[in-house]
């Protein structure tokens, strides 16, 4: 299992200076859980790259773990 994050990229045209809008982990089957930065549940996935493409976000590791 290996943690990560979901970033929105900084907007510095709107005032928008980016951020964690979620937490995930990956499971040990390659699919991934995430969760709000308030630790709401959120949503479970095929993949921890899906909630990025589909949300427009950038997915960050952290940490190291296996897998890294």
């Amino acid at each position: 299992m290996r943690l990560f994050a979901l970033l929105r990229e900084a907007d510095e045209e709107y005032g928008d200076e980016g951020g964690v809008e979620f937490y995930g982990i990956r499971l040990p089957d390659g699919t991934a859980a995430t969760i709000t930065t308030g630790g709401r549940p959120h949503g479970c996935w095929t993949s921890c790259e899906r909630p990025a493409d589909r949300l427009g976000l950038s997915l960050v590791w952290l940490g190291s773990g296996p897998g890294a």
